[in-house]
Order: structure tokens, then sequence, then C-alpha cells
């Protein structure tokens, strides 16, 4: 069957059929300032005001694939630093952290699930 992306009630994006089977949500949280992501999130909007720092969860304690995506939904990542930061020594294609640089820039990460993230 064909799949789609179309949003939930909540505003959820997911992932449906044409006809019949199932469907995979993905999650979306809105950040507003320092964070540090979760093993739920999949989605992370951010509507900066200020300088946002999120830090990524430690990749040990997360499935190896697990992606996330980062989006600047405000369009404010020409005024304010949007960094995304790797736990502790862990890295981010071998550094310790990313920077949303374009306004409504995004930037989409997948873990080994042991100590390293991979931006695609």
């Amino acid at each position: 069957s064909t799949k789609y992306l179309a949003l939930d009630s909540s505003n959820n994006v997911v992932l449906t059929a044409s006809s019949g089977g199932t469907t995979e949500i993905r999650t979306r949280r809105q950040i507003t300032g320092n964070t540090t992501t979760t093993a739920s999130d999949y989605y992370l909007g951010i509507s900066a005001s200020s300088n946002i720092t999120i830090t990524l969860i430690d990749a040990s304690s997360i499935p190896e694939g697990q992606t996330y995506t980062f989006k600047d939904e405000a369009g404010t990542a020409g005024s304010y630093t949007l960094k995304i930061t790797a736990s502790g020594a862990q890295t981010i294609d071998g550094s310790s952290f990313a920077i949303i640089e374009s306004s409504h820039g995004a930037l989409n990460l997948y873990t080994d699930g042991t100590s390293k993230y991979f931006i695609f």
C-alpha cells in the first residue's frame, strides 16, 4: 500500500497507509529554551528568542539508529545561536557540537547507540 505523511489531531506527523495497516506516529516537541533530548523525541521544533543549547541524550541510552530532526521553526537562527551539543565526550560527526546557522534550517542526526551521532 502507499504510505504518506499526515498530521494527527495533536499535530504530530504520522506515517500512514492509504489502505489498512498501522500508523507510525513521530512526536514533535517545541523547544523555547535550553534542554536535553529524550528517548521519545523525534522532531524538535525550535522557537528561539535567545541563544539555545540542546544537549543530546547519552547515545548509549537509546537504540542504534534512533534519529532526531531539529528544525528552526521560528526562522531565528540568523539572530540567535542554535547549538546542538553531544553528551560528555561523545561526538556529532567527530565534533562536540553542531550549530544550525540558516534561518529555517534543519539538522538530522542518527546514533550508533554507543557513543556517536552522525549528520545525515
